[in-house]
């Protein structure tokens, strides 16, 4: 599965010199300063663990990721027009359940 996420530069910086990326919370404004974001985005990570399971190292917050554009298309999404930011692509592996799910939703 393919899944695109928008980043500052300084984070394509990070990822180029240590080959990977963890959301900080220090520095994301809406997990530092926005107490009804912090409540949801740890319900969210709840859902994960109970799905998907622990992650591998220890406690980290989940990065914003979008498999599909503004239209509903599964393109990546431009988001120029809000930041300057650098747009990942990320290809994720697919467990043989959630290929199931997908194809019992599109019949």
């Amino acid at each position: 599965m393919i899944v695109w996420t928008m980043r500052p530069y300084n984070v394509y910086l990070e990822i180029m010199d240590k080959g990977e990326f963890f959301c900080n919370l220090d520095l994301s404004i809406n997990l530092k300063d926005d107490n009804d974001f912090l409540r949801a985005y740890h319900w969210m990570i709840q859902q994960m663990i109970k799905k998907i399971g622990v992650p591998s190292k220890g406690e980290t917050y989940p990065i914003w990721t979008w498999y599909r554009s503004h239209d509903y298309k599964h393109q990546r999404p431009d988001f120029r027009w809000v930041r300057d930011y650098i747009s990942g692509q990320i290809e994720m592996a697919e467990d043989k359940k959630s290929r199931l799910r997908q194809k019992k939703q599109r019949k």
